[in-house]
């Protein structure tokens, strides 16, 4: 028979005892996952997760970790790598991913209703060429201002996009690796806002070929 795997998450407290636990059913494939947890005001979570087959959802669980909603509503593009989501300022929600060689963003608001969705070529700069591997997503962060910012890259330069309160995009900018090594493809949640303002990248390097 199938191996089903499952997006799980768990509450401790303040001591590392768990309070209670969700994982989501329905999904007759072999392989998912919670790619971004977000803690709520209420002393909940918002949980963005994936399976293998393209189902994708946040579900918003209340602080005893019962379902309060779930974006099952509507149905986005499949991400190649899963996508990643992000709690904005003022509550609503943004999931980005690499998904038909361009990179997918959907505005979900506090209810879980589908606001607006948005499509981005990805920049390849110098790049002759690129694959889905160089082009993945490393790093979705919330912004001060209420915006945001996304990563991505291809071995030679990462490049960090920012966009408003209003998702606007505000500027990208190409992050070389200093040294003797190539960025790696890269993983997620390698980008984090810093406290004066600006951000942190990391990565993985590899042998340049």
């Amino acid at each position: 028979g199938l191996d089903i795997s499952s997006g799980y998450v768990a509450k401790l407290d303040a001591n590392g005892e768990k309070l209670w636990s969700y994982s989501p059913a329905g999904f007759a494939w072999t392989y998912g996952n919670a790619n971004s947890v977000m803690p709520t005001d209420d002393g909940g979570a918002a949980v963005y997760y994936f399976v293998d087959g393209g189902s994708q959802e946040i579900v918003k669980l209340d602080d005893a970790g019962a379902v309060e909603w779930n974006t099952s509503s509507w149905d986005g593009t499949y991400f190649i790598y899963g996508g990643q989501a992000v709690q904005l300022n003022d509550g609503r929600y943004v999931i980005g991913g690499l998904a038909d060689f361009e990179h997918t963003f959907y505005e979900v608001g506090t209810d879980g209703s589908l606001l607006s969705t948005w499509n981005v070529a990805p920049d390849t700069g110098a790049a002759w060429m690129w694959s889905y591997f160089t082009y993945k997503e490393v790093g979705i962060t919330a912004t001060a201002d209420g915006g945001f910012a996304y990563a991505t890259g291809n071995d030679g330069n990462k490049i960090v996009y920012k966009y408003d309160a209003d998702l606007n995009l505000e500027w990208s900018s190409y992050i070389p690796w200093d040294g003797d090594l190539n960025w790696e493809y890269g993983y997620q949640n390698g980008l984090k806002t810093s406290s004066d303002g600006g951000f942190i990248l990391s990565g993985s390097g590899t042998t340049p070929d």
